[in-house]
């Protein structure tokens, strides 16, 4: 007891103030040869990779120990994000997290199970008292797994500033370090001009530029550069490491007019508030079409992540005479590529004009928009930046599934090609019989007709929702209920088994919620949204042995429709 209110007292008041780690300070979380998947502050979906995954040769159960002396300050159980995932204090200031797990130390599993049978809940997000779980480094805190929103065995790992929680770079800060000499790869530079109009950002369509490999981390140009009108440019790339074929981030971008740096940006922290970002950080239509990354090599304005180490415009070019420029991409070991070429300033007599029939949004104003039973409200901050928008009727799209029941008006909202930062709220007219009405979901349709439901409620003859996504609109009914699947069958024998696992799925509004009993007494379930499974491990502390019991399983989907499975079974 003393051990641990020392320990626990220790970090109380060294947590105070963040400081940086000696060398030595970290141990590797798992005695295997190191090998990643994934490194910090990748270009994601919607988010930068908030740390690095570390490989498990494939396999779940590798034993994860605690890579330095502190307490467990947070735990947490969830069917999606991190899955099982635990969060240790250090006195450094830091705090390290090990995500997918697949099971926790035995003190550590004890104390969930009693807090999910109180609680009644398979998902927790605890903070324990910082005495109740010291660990020294070195200590097993657990297994590696395959849980959460997870694709595949690893380990999602993190070292971040405690006070904020701010992820941080732990490879470029020599914690981690993967063996690798291999400078990253570049596949094309984009210029695109920027012109504004009534106060709105005008982005030609961008001009690739192929560049020529001519040495390890070494590219230029066949011929100088034309340049037209005022822009920047944007980089296709990928970065590997020695001994695995995945697909990384860079560390460092930068950009040099005649040896004067106009751009920076690097990758050692940033505050997960502002990940969202990204969407402005990254080329946004050119990446999520690219089978590689697809960076933007200038600081737009309003976006305030401090990877950014030059002000807002920088890396913005207008030439006039010939320039040299450079451009260097680096890794998070040191390897660097070098793009150096000539370019000009050629003369631009196109410019652009305000779109016909679109209006201009200024996205620090607050924007409302009726037409055609439609109703469209943009907050301010919602958007990036200012932009031309549009929304009209258009013809009804040919779904992927006919058997849909579409009971509204096509309307195309807005560009799809634009991010949004948030939400805004999309309300249309809708003519649907009050028995029916709870049925009713407003749905994205994908341009191959397919059908992405995003919720609404209806209320005097319109259907409401907030999302952040513009694209073609409709109103769909959703009258399916969840499947239950792989369920064993009735007066099955399990007294040989530790577990049984169930199927559950939905095709429309997908699944809410779920319950489950045995004998009328709750019991917890471990859910993965990837697998769409529900698992239950047996406890002969909760579950007489030797005789027949009743399983009693209800899943409910986001319209309300629900499915009700029994089983009768001996364990």
């Amino acid at each position: 007891m003393k051990i641990k209110s020392f320990i626990a007292g220790c970090v109380l008041v060294c947590c105070a103030t963040v400081a940086v780690a000696q060398e030595g300070y970290y141990r590797l979380p798992m005695d295997i040869p190191l090998a990643l998947s994934a490194n910090f502050a990748e270009l994601r979906s919607g988010h930068f990779h908030s740390g690095i995954d570390i490989k498990t040769g494939g396999v779940e159960g590798q034993t994860l120990y605690a890579a330095a002396d502190g307490y467990i300050s947070r735990i947490g159980i969830a069917p999606s994000g991190y899955g099982r995932v635990l969060y240790i204090a250090h006195p450094n200031g830091t705090t390290t997290v090990y995500g997918h797990m697949k099971q926790f130390s035995d003190e550590v599993e004890e104390y969930l199970k009693k807090e999910r049978y109180r609680r009644k809940r398979h998902a927790l997000d605890i903070y324990p008292d910082q005495a109740l779980f010291p660990v020294k480094k070195g200590d097993v805190i657990g297994l590696s797994g395959n849980t959460g929103y997870s694709f595949g065995p690893h380990l999602h790992y993190e070292i971040r500033e405690s006070g904020h929680q701010d992820p941080t770079n732990p490879i470029a800060a020599g914690h981690i370090v993967p063996q690798d000499n291999i400078p990253p790869t570049v596949y094309a530079l984009y210029w695109i001009k920027v012109d504004t109009v009534a106060g709105v950002p005008v982005y030609a369509e961008p001009v690739a530029i192929r560049p020529v490999h001519t040495a390890a981390g070494k590219y230029t140009l066949s011929s100088v550069a034309q340049l037209k009108g005022k822009g920047y440019f944007a980089i296709e790339y990928n970065d590997t490491k020695n001994g695995v074929s995945n697909k990384f981030g860079i560390y460092k971008a930068i950009v040099k007019v005649d040896g004067e740096k106009v751009f920076e940006f690097v990758c050692d922290r940033y505050p997960f508030s502002q990940t969202r970002h990204i969407n402005s950080t990254m080329e946004y239509d050119l990446h999520r079409k690219s089978s590689w990354s697809v960076l933007r090599l200038v600081r737009p304005h309003g976006n305030p992540i401090p990877m950014y180490k030059t002000p807002e415009g920088g890396g913005q070019i207008a030439l006039d005479d010939e320039s040299r420029i450079e451009i260097i991409l680096e890794d998070d070991c040191g390897n660097a590529t070098e793009i150096a070429f000539s370019a000009t300033g050629v003369a631009d007599d196109q410019h652009a004009v305000q779109p016909e029939g679109m209006v201009a949004v200024d996205n620090k104003k607050d924007f409302s928009l009726s037409t055609d039973g439609l109703t469209v409200t943009i907050p301010k901050g919602a958007l990036y930046a200012p932009i031309f928008y549009k929304q009209e009727i258009v013809a009804p799209v040919v779904l992927k599934n006919p058997e849909v029941q579409v009971v509204s008006d096509f309307y195309k909202v807005g560009d799809e090609s634009l991010p949004l930062f948030s939400a805004y709220r999309l309300t249309m007219e809708c003519d649907i019989p009050t028995e029916m009405q709870r049925y009713a979901t407003l749905a994205l349709v994908g341009a191959n007709g397919s059908i992405s439901p995003v919720g609404g409620s209806v209320k005097d003859g319109r259907i409401s929702v907030s999302t952040r996504a513009f694209g073609t609109y409709c109103v769909v009914l959703d009258v399916t209920p969840p499947t239950i699947k792989s369920l064993f069958a009735d007066g099955a024998d399990l007294s040989a088994r530790k577990s049984f696992t169930v199927g559950i799925a939905d095709d429309m509004s997908g699944v809410a919620s779920f319950t489950a009993t045995i004998d009328g007494k709750w019991i917890i379930f471990e859910q993965n949204v990837v697998r769409g499974t529900i698992t239950h491990y047996f406890d002969k502390n909760i579950i007489e042995r030797g005789v027949n019991h009743e399983l009693v399983i209800n899943v409910t989907d986001g319209r309300g429709n629900v499915t009700e499975r029994r089983r009768t079974f001996k364990y």
